[in-house]
């Protein structure tokens, strides 16, 4: 099932009318790079493959804009799988 949804977006923002279609709904975009809404293996790999077939559409720049493009090709970078590091600092108090 996941694989066949993966195809119909993949072929959708393959073109112009899609990615517009898309870029019209309300939170698609933010849903779109959010690392947390995916928790398999294959729903990584499938959002990934998403991504990468939008940051590589000739019209994705125009429709989605600079900054968002830059983001996509950000993700595509870091892969499917990239989780930030957040340092964390622990302060032992003198006594």
């Amino acid at each position: 099932m996941l694989n066949t949804v993966v195809h119909v977006y993949i072929f959708v923002l393959g073109t112009p009318w899609g990615q517009r279609m898309l870029n019209s709904h309300a939170g698609f975009n933010e849903y779109l790079l959010d690392r947390n809404t995916e928790k398999s293996k294959e729903g990584k790999e499938a959002k990934h493959d998403i991504i990468k077939t939008l940051s590589e559409s000739a019209t994705s720049l125009d429709i989605f804009g600079k900054p968002y493009h830059m983001r996509l090709q950000q993700y595509c970078r870091e892969g499917a799988f990239y989780v930030r590091v957040e340092a964390a600092v622990a302060f032992e108090e003198a006594s």
